[in-house]
């Protein structure tokens, strides 16, 4: 499992996951996930439509595009 940490950053919190190329992730977006940040599946329980976000990081040269952005 990747790992994550979660801080404060000028009052947020602001959590941090680190994966490797090639693996994938899901995300959890309702917020009710007991392994959060990672989605459980608890999801499909709720009366609404929200699913994970679901990351691959694939390798260089890989993709369709690079992400460039750095002000994350």
């Amino acid at each position: 499992m990747p790992k994550h940490t979660t801080e404060d950053r000028f009052g947020h919190l602001r959590t941090s996951i680190e994966i490797k190329p090639g693996e994938r992730i899901s995300i959890c977006r309702c917020g009710a996930s007991k392994e959060w940040p990672f989605c459980d599946g608890v999801h499909k329980t709720l009366p609404n439509n929200v699913g994970p976000a679901v990351v691959t990081v694939v390798p260089n040269g890989e993709g369709e595009e690079t992400n460039k952005r750095t002000d994350a």
